[in-house]
């Protein structure tokens, strides 16, 4: 569809059309000094390199690769590249929120919700001091640009949640101070794990097995009425690091962090103990929450509660086991040990 198409596309519609993803595109010399002036010129210069996705007009170490058969580092993840549109106005559009507002009907949108690009990089840094400024810095910027806009657009606050006071820390400021109604968490941390184990980092996926206690996050949520809307990217973790292919690293990977910590949710007990805590799971697809929930409804009915009873092995018959074995098997199934064993 057009956007030619789209206002008579709306205009068919009995009810409204909330774009519940827009996207923001933050200008990258604006934020670093933004950053800058709340974390200080060290944290700003370190951010400054980290971050090239998204900058106007320049290239990357993954466009170049891509383009120019630069040979890649074998297991180091390709970064992203080109990630945005070349018609000058719809990428001045993603840069410019009142742009977007003067646009919107002729989009067919009413209202949007908007998230931030860069903030997807910002709240998962593993550089403390990095991480919080360049969040706090993000809300800052998102706050300053839907200014007098918020009859039809509003922003989402990143939130870092490396810990759960961080997280709070920062929900608090961007909801009472500058006025945010909507909040984007990081849904889970690249951790190192203990000396001695398999291997080096894990993924904590907050609300199941982690070092921390995200209860007073959850709580608070529901004291500030924000809903948890999780939007984290795991490009580069898993089976999503190839080295020379972008798209291989970025199919499916919202969904995937997603699922993670929805079943981290779900498992952790988070829903029972929270029951009016909303979750919101952002670019996961239109089947992606269906087949999640016939799964857990598939492992419920096999191994929920009491039905695991029904795996247990003991419940084996063991002289028609052997007889069955002895019969059908022949001599590989003869020693009395295989049969145990097996």
């Amino acid at each position: 569809m057009t956007s030619h198409d789209a206002p008579s596309t709306r205009h068919r519609l009995g009810h409204p059309v909330v774009d519940a993803d827009g996207h923001l595109v933050e200008s990258l010399p604006v934020l670093i000094e933004t950053i800058r002036k709340v974390g200080g010129s060290q944290v700003a210069d370190r951010f400054g390199g980290s971050s090239k996705t998204f900058a106007s007009r320049s290239d990357t170490p993954g466009a170049k690769v891509a383009r120019e058969g630069v040979t890649p580092v074998q297991g180091d993840p390709i970064e992203h590249w080109w990630a945005l549109p070349t018609n000058t106005l719809d990428r001045a559009t993603g840069f410019l929120p009142k742009l977007l507002h003067e646009r919107l009907d002729e989009l067919g949108i009413d209202f949007s919700i908007l998230y931030s690009s860069v903030g997807l990089a910002c709240v998962g840094s593993p550089d403390d001091a990095l991480r919080r400024a360049a969040s706090r810095a993000v809300n800052l910027y998102l706050a300053e640009q839907l200014d007098g806009l918020g009859d039809r657009l509003t922003a989402a606050a990143v939130i870092p949640t490396h810990t759960p006071e961080e997280a709070i820390e920062e929900l608090e400021y961007a909801v009472g101070a500058l006025g945010f109604r909507v909040a984007m968490f990081n849904s889970f941390v690249e951790r190192p794990t203990a000396p001695g184990a398999r291997r080096s980092h894990y993924v904590d996926g907050l609300a199941l097995d982690s070092p921390y206690d995200y209860d007073p996050l959850w709580r608070r949520c529901v004291e500030l009425g924000v809903a948890v809307t999780v939007h984290a990217s795991s490009q580069g973790i898993g089976l999503r690091q190839s080295s020379s292919r972008y798209m291989f690293n970025h199919i499916g990977n919202f969904a995937a962090s997603s699922e993670a910590f929805a079943k981290a949710v779900f498992f952790g007990g988070v829903l029972k103990r929270f029951p009016t805590l909303h979750f919101g799971f952002l670019e996961c697809g239109v089947g992606w929450g269906v087949q999640l929930l016939s799964d857990l409804i598939d492992r419920w009915v096999k191994r929920g509660w009491r039905n695991i009873e029904g795996l247990d092995p003991n419940r084996v018959d063991a002289g028609r086991w052997d007889a069955l074995m002895l019969e059908y098997g022949g001599d590989t199934f003869r020693d009395a040990n295989v049969r145990r064993a097996t």
